[in-house]
Order: C-alpha cells, then structure tokens, then sequence
C-alpha cells in the first residue's frame, strides 16, 4: 500500500525510506509469527516498543510514521489506515493503561497531524484518546489505479472471490474475515446455481485446505502468489465476497473496487463508507457482531469474540447466501455496481488522484 504512495505521491512530495528488507514481508507470511507476536502481546505493549527503538535525533524530514506513534523530538505524522487506535500500544487494554503517555507524544507540537483513511477511524480515534485530538485528526480516503481486466476463463462460469490478503498468510484471517462463510454460503447456493465456482485465497492449515478443495467448484490458493498470478484472478471473478467480522480492510475492498467488481460485505464500522449498499454493493448485517460494537468503538480482544468467529451462525450465513444469489441471478445489477466501483476507483472519490489531492491538503496545512 505504501509502496504505491512512494511511486505515486502528492505533487511536491516524495516518500523516502532505508528499508530495503524483505524480512518482515516474509515473516508475515507465517503462521508462526502472529502466534508469537500474540503470546508476547498479552504481556508487552509491541506496538510501542517498536516506536521506542526507532527513536533517532531531529532530522530535516518529517517523518510519516505508519500505525506506531515517535517517541522523540522529529516532526511527525501518524497514518493510522484503517486501524483502531488500540493497535498503538497493542490492544484495547493496553492503550487504556498506557493512555497518559500516547497523549503527551500525540498532543506535542513535534506531532503534527493523524491521517485515518476512514471516517470511523477518525471518530474511534477522538472517542478513544480525547476530543482534543477534533482538530489533529484528518480524513483521507485512500486510492487506488484502475485495473485493466484480462479477458476470462471460462464465460460460462459464474466465480465468487474470497481474498483474505495478498500477504498475510494465517487461518485466523480467514476465520476473522468470514471465509468459512463465505464456503457455508457457497455450499447452499451450488445446489441452485451448478454453474457457480468459488475461489479462495488465504492462508489455512492443509487439513482445512484439502477438505475446502475436495468440494466441487471450490479452489483454494494459500501461497502467497505474484502479482501477475492474482491479477489474473480478480480478472477471472464475478463477484467479490469479504464478510469480514473486524475492523474494515485496508485495502482489498478498493482492489476489488479496481477490478470493477461488486462486492458482499458486511455492514459492520467503516464499510459502509467505502461500500455504497444498492450501489457498489450488497451490506449484510452480523447479528452476533452486535455485543463487540460500541458506537465507533470494536471491542475485538475478548475470549468470546475469538470463540464467535470460529463458529457457525447460521442466520448470518442464510442473509449472505440471499445477498449472493441476488447478484448471481441479476447480470445487469452486478455489471452497474462493477461499472460504479471502478469509476469511484479510475476517477472518483477512490481514485490515486482523489487521494494525492486530500494527502496534499493535509499536508500543506500541518507542515506550513
């Protein structure tokens, strides 16, 4: 995402950074590493120990720091994407008990604004850390560049897509993005529609993967794969299905966009912002989600939640299945919301444009 602001960026603008490693990139890819990242985060706040060991002296630059506050005396913006303000100090209970401190080093004069993509990020931001922040906190839809489509497969295939993530590889994901379901639905829905394939890109345990694969038109890719390789699969899909339980995604909601697809969400926080429901796409609303939702607050780190999104809520699967067929059955609905989605993205609110023009007017105000 931000490689594609340091190609891209603001007129008067670059991005610059040291960071030439893929070591993280590839770490991410292993399950291995959240599940060590989540046994040390329930004692140490990671995210704020981050900030502290990239602690420098002052520097001519500001520094545009990415979900992690500065822990000195550089100027510096925070972009928080489409995160929850907890993820500073590593969750909910940690932000609370480490409050104080990431409001001195927010409120200081060397920290010169908070970027969120989305507006209920913003508002979670406020409600979370302080009203004083109203003025400090801007809002910046990302963008993204159009696509151009590479002719399909097979036409006489109708192809729902599950992309959990391009780079992030862990089952859990999938569980918290709704991919089981996804395949629940899917399942109702292939008695009605033969036709009907389903295609899933996401890390999962091969035992999950080889009883997913071994149900007829449902293909499951869990290798991180080239971008030439995933384009061809959004290419090939119809319908973009992320009945996602947590916070909005970064980014995989405007690639569909890119891509010209409809899109089933769910209506939970910011997608509704980025998912016009009747235009872009389709909203399902998650009743078990309701006891973690707190006006713009999403309490996400209870034993219950983690136990809900491994479960089976059969309510929910039957309103998502209704959403899909009505867009299996209505070529026309799902060519107008694609038509609609990769306009917002080619020249609209969504587009890299769009956003260099709002970034540049933030900045030009915080840096001046």
């Amino acid at each position: 995402m931000y490689r594609e602001l340091q190609m891209d960026p603001p007129a008067g603008y670059s991005f610059v950074t040291n960071n030439n490693s893929n070591i993280y990139n590839n770490l991410a890819r292993f399950d291995f590493s959240y599940q060590l990242q989540g046994a040390v985060g329930k004692l140490l706040p990671l995210q704020l120990l981050l900030s502290l060991s990239k602690s420098h002296k002052e520097t001519n630059y500001t520094t545009y720091s990415i979900t992690h506050v500065v822990a000195d005396k550089r100027d510096w913006i925070l972009d928080m994407a489409n995160e929850l303000p907890f993820l500073l100090a590593g969750g909910e209970r940690k932000t609370a008990i480490m409050k104080d401190y990431l409001r001195s080093l927010l409120l200081a004069p060397n920290c010169k604004g908070v970027i969120c993509w989305v507006k209920a990020g913003a508002s979670a931001f406020v409600d979370s850390l302080g009203t004083e922040f109203s003025d400090k906190v801007h809002v910046v839809y990302w963008g993204k560049k159009s696509k151009k489509r590479s002719p399909k497969l097979q036409e006489n295939k109708l192809t729902l897509l599950f992309i959990n993530s391009a780079n992030i590889n862990i089952e859990r994901h999938f569980f918290g993005k709704g991919g089981m379901s996804v395949v629940y639905a899917f399942l109702k829905l292939k008695r009605r529609y033969p036709n009907l394939n389903l295609v899933i890109r996401s890390g999962m345990s091969s035992g999950l993967q080889s009883r997913l694969n071994s149900i007829s038109g449902v293909k499951v890719i869990s290798t991180i794969l080239p971008s030439s390789e995933l384009d061809r699969i959004w290419s090939d899909a119809d319908i973009f299905v992320l009945p996602n339980y947590g916070n909005t995604p970064a980014s995989v909601l405007l690639d569909a966009m890119s891509y010209g697809l409809p899109i089933v969400t769910t209506d939970i926080w910011a997608n509704p912002e980025l998912v016009e429901g009747g235009k872009s796409g389709l909203l399902v609303h998650s009743h078990m989600m309701d006891e973690y939702v707190d006006g713009n607050i999403l309490h996400l780190e209870s034993s219950n939640f983690l136990r809900a999104i491994y479960s089976r809520d059969e309510k929910f699967v039957d309103s998502l299945a209704k959403a899909i067929s009505l867009l299996v059955e209505d070529e026309s609905l799902r060519r107008r919301m694609g038509d609609y989605n990769y306009k917002l993205v080619a020249n609209g609110k969504f587009s890299v444009e769009e956003r260099n023009s709002r970034l540049k007017r933030v900045l030009d105000a915080t840096l001046s």
